[in-house]
C-alpha cells in the first residue's frame, strides 16, 4: 500500500487509488473479522486502527470525487 501511494497516489492515480483501497480494506476487514469479533485483543485499542481506516477511504474518496 505505501509502494502504490508513494508512486500512483502522489500523481492522483485514479487506478492507484482502486488498488490501495482494495489492499488496504481486505487487510482491516480481515483484521476485523479475525482479530477483533473472535476478540482475540480488547476492542478499545483494537478499533482504532479500523477507525482510522474508515475516516482514511472517507476522507480519500472526496479527494478522488473533488478532483474529477
Amino acid at each position: 500500500a505505501i509502494t502504490v501511494a508513494v508512486t500512483m497516489n502522489w500523481t492522483n492515480s485514479l487506478t492507484g487509488y482502486w488498488i490501495n483501497l482494495a489492499a488496504v480494506s481486505v487487510c482491516d476487514i480481515g483484521f476485523i473479522l479475525f482479530v477483533l469479533l473472535p476478540k482475540r485483543i480488547a476492542v478499545f485499542p483494537g478499533i482504532v486502527g479500523p477507525i482510522i481506516w474508515l475516516l482514511g477511504v472517507a476522507f480519500s474518496t472526496a479527494g478522488v470525487m473533488a478532483l474529477r
